[in-house]
């Protein structure tokens, strides 16, 4: 089944950014990342945004980001920690630093 998002030329925005002035961005329909759950970022796991998301800004615990695109994934990266700043149309994660596979 096919995301409508997508089918309708929606996409949603990935943006990964480090202090060494590496950035990529990605168009997508979907990311995935991993968030903590406490104050020492433990006991989180991997959370989901769509096109549509609530604005919001979380602390992400370093791990895979993924991007996808009609369900299929279509981009990978293994970041540090950092934070994830959240709107209907755009996810950014600042990190410092991220490596793509």
């Amino acid at each position: 089944m096919q995301n409508q998002n997508s089918e309708n030329g929606k996409v949603l925005e990935l943006n990964i950014v480090s202090p060494d002035e590496e950035k990529i961005t990605v168009q997508c329909d979907s990311v995935r990342f991993q968030i903590g759950d406490d104050l020492s970022g433990q006991g989180g796991g991997s959370y989901g945004v769509h096109i549509g998301h609530v604005k919001s800004v979380m602390v992400m615990q370093a791990g895979p980001v993924e991007a996808r695109l009609n369900e299929e994934l279509i981009f990978h990266a293994d970041c540090k920690e950092g934070f994830v700043k959240v709107t209907p149309t755009a996810v950014t994660v600042v990190t410092e630093g991220f490596t793509i596979q």
